[in-house]
């Protein structure tokens, strides 16, 4: 797997000061992902690893949505 460290430098803001502050409180781990928690996942999905993995949905949100 590719090293990504590269990728948790900055964190990305979509939304307004107000959402970045008050979102995180809601999500069970306290904080928004990284860039590489997210993409990390997304490679091991494209590797050659997952090529017997059919059909799944892995979701990467910190828990603030357990199903």
């Amino acid at each position: 797997m590719n090293d990504l460290g590269n990728l948790q430098r900055k964190p990305i803001v979509v939304r307004g000061k107000k959402f970045t502050r008050k979102y995180p409180e809601e999500i069970p781990l306290g904080r928004f992902a990284t860039p590489g928690e997210v993409s990390k996942p997304v490679c091991f999905l494209l590797s050659d690893d997952a090529s017997y993995i059919t059909g799944q949905t892995l979701v990467v949100n910190g828990g603030s949505r357990m199903e």
